[in-house]
């Protein structure tokens, strides 16, 4: 096998994207059917939140050197959610995430969300908070077919999103007794 520098007009490359291998299309298939499965069932709206949240996720660079791994946007997602939830009840009650970076990520995702949702009221923020809680089952590996991993989520969502897949973390656990 051999490796060239195709250019982007390249008529080869258009055609191997356009028409993908029946192996890559039924991987796509098969990680698209996981993602939905987490999600549950939602309006359209919604469905178009999680690809936005998703893509928005995939691109978010934490301030430090350490990358988002499954659990860090478990538990976002699940913060962001319950403070959502009580705000569409009326309550204003903002809650935390656990660790440093995953209160990072709800942080900015906040900020992002508030730009979104912008005039939406008590309902946009039931819906993202339906929506947050599909990705918390997502992420916390809820789903069959989401391996074991601590960024095997992040992978199934970059495949589907065709984006490039989060960085490899590996966060090393220090155990004081």
């Amino acid at each position: 096998m051999t490796e060239i520098a195709c250019p982007t007009n390249c008529v080869y490359l258009e055609a191997a994207q356009r028409y993908p291998a029946a192996a890559t299309k039924k991987q796509h298939e098969r990680d698209l059917t996981i993602l939905l499965t987490t999600l549950g069932h939602v309006s359209e709206a919604q469905l178009e939140l999680f690809f936005l949240i998703q893509t928005w996720v995939l691109r978010f660079k934490p301030s430090d050197f350490e990358g988002v791994v499954d659990a860090d946007l478990a538990d976002a997602a699940s913060a962001l959610a319950a403070s959502f939830e009580t705000a569409s009840r009326g309550v204003i009650y903002e809650q935390q995430a656990q660790s440093r970076i995953a209160e990072h990520l709800r942080r900015e995702l906040q900020a992002f969300l508030a730009q979104v949702g912008r005039g939406g009221g008590p309902r946009f923020e039931a819906q993202a908070a339906e929506v947050l809680r599909g990705i918390a089952r997502g992420a916390s590996h809820e789903a069959d077919g989401i391996g074991p991993g601590e960024q095997d989520y992040l992978s199934l969502v970059a495949r589907v999103l065709h984006e490039r897949p989060p960085a490899t973390v590996s966060r090393s656990r220090i155990v004081l007794s």
